[in-house]
């Protein structure tokens, strides 16, 4: 990693950061055999980064393959409002190993009007 910092750094390159799920990549189905790792990224210029100051990384939920897709929207906070996006659900498969996840879901799905 150390090597990778510094091809990085000779390019003029630096890492833009992201929000959202802290890994790209992960392997295995089971809690005990699991592996995450933060193994892509988005990387720019100085001059890149000026010319969008309102960038943002988004790493997404993966579900087909196991690296998760990275959404780079360059107009930002400033053009675009978040809070009022309607948050697209995804369902995990993992949940279903938690024991208390049916009575869950039946409680949430009580409290939904029309539920």
């Amino acid at each position: 990693m150390k090597d990778f910092c510094m091809a990085l750094e000779d390019c003029g390159l630096t890492d833009l950061g992201y929000i959202g799920r802290w890994f790209t990549w992960e392997r295995g189905r089971f809690l005990a055999t699991n592996i995450r790792e933060r193994l892509d990224r988005g990387v720019a210029t100085l001059n890149w980064m000026n010319l969008f100051p309102g960038y943002q990384l988004e790493h997404l939920s993966h579900s087909f393959s196991d690296h998760c897709p990275i959404l780079l929207d360059t107009t930002g906070p400033s053009t675009f409002d978040r809070s009022k996006q309607v948050k697209t659900f995804r369902f995990e498969a993992k949940w279903c190993l938690e024991n208390s996840f049916e009575e869950m879901v039946r409680k949430w799905w009580k409290d939904i009007p029309g539920g």
